[in-house]
């Protein structure tokens, strides 16, 4: 999930099938996210080489593996377009629209206004579903001049299938009518869903807190075997979080280098 928006992606967060949530605020997290997303393509792309298979379901039958559905989602897209991190979204998000199909990895967007998306990645969403837009021009561009007269309704919108454009009626998630009652009967949903679950789930981005404390570090499950095998633990790895240090009967020798006296003074205790 990368929201952009308000948070309207948070009540899905816990879902036992979500990987994890990012906004645009989290560079760091956000970074890794799309870095993710380039591997799953570059992953599947290589296994789909290996097991003789051009998109995932011939992969599966010739295999007899199953991959998971990946499905990347963004709420409120328009949001990035002044951010300095856009060509980056930009490229990964176009890396999907053009490979991740018949890979098995998809992406739903929102945005509240169509003209600020690249004209290259909308020649390439297989589907359009405009709800209400308050300028016309931008629907005639979206459904060509076939649009429909719109309607104000909430979750009134149009869909073209098979070249005809068809009127469309979006349903609320449960059958609670108040916004917050919404949010609170889904929140209850995803709780009951993610305490049902039993099977496999989604590894979480790797990131550091932005504050550690020792106690901590000395709990973490991974830190606890470097010390039982003989290692000396010294921080974790921004990229992965997996301990670094002193490994005595691999490395001759270790180096402490400081900018500052106070860095020294902390490193030594």
């Amino acid at each position: 999930l990368l929201d952009f928006g308000t948070n309207g992606l948070l009540p899905l967060k816990d879902l036992p099938h979500v990987a994890d949530l990012v906004n645009l605020e989290q560079v760091e997290k956000l970074t890794k996210m799309l870095q993710r997303i380039r591997q799953q393509l570059d992953d599947r792309k290589q296994a789909f080489q290996q097991g003789g298979g051009a998109s995932l379901t011939q992969y599966e039958m010739s295999t007899k593996k199953q991959l998971p559905i990946i499905v990347n989602v963004i709420d409120s897209y328009d949001a990035a377009l002044e951010d300095h991190q856009r060509d980056a979204i930009d490229s990964t998000l176009m890396q999907v629209l053009r490979e991740g199909n018949s890979l098995g990895i998809y992406l739903v967007m929102t945005t509240s206004r169509s003209s600020g998306i690249r004209m290259a990645m909308l020649n390439n969403m297989a589907t359009q579903l405009p709800l209400f837009l308050i300028d016309n021009d931008e629907l005639r561009n979206i459904m060509g001049r076939e649009y429909i007269q719109q309607q104000v309704f909430n979750g009134r919108g149009q869909l073209a299938v098979d070249e005809q454009v068809n009127a469309i009626q979006i349903y609320t998630p449960n059958h609670k009518t108040e916004t917050l009652a919404i949010l609170q009967r889904l929140k209850e949903d995803v709780t009951v869903m993610t305490v049902s679950w039993q099977g496999e789930r989604p590894s979480v981005l790797p990131i550091v807190p932005s504050e550690f404390e020792l106690a901590a570090f000395n709990h973490d499950q991974r830190v606890v075997e470097w010390v039982a095998a003989g290692k000396l633990p010294l921080g974790l790895a921004l990229s992965d979080t997996a301990p670094l240090g002193f490994i005595p009967d691999q490395q001759a020798f270790f180096l402490i280098a400081h900018s500052t006296e106070e860095q020294l003074a902390n490193i030594q205790k």
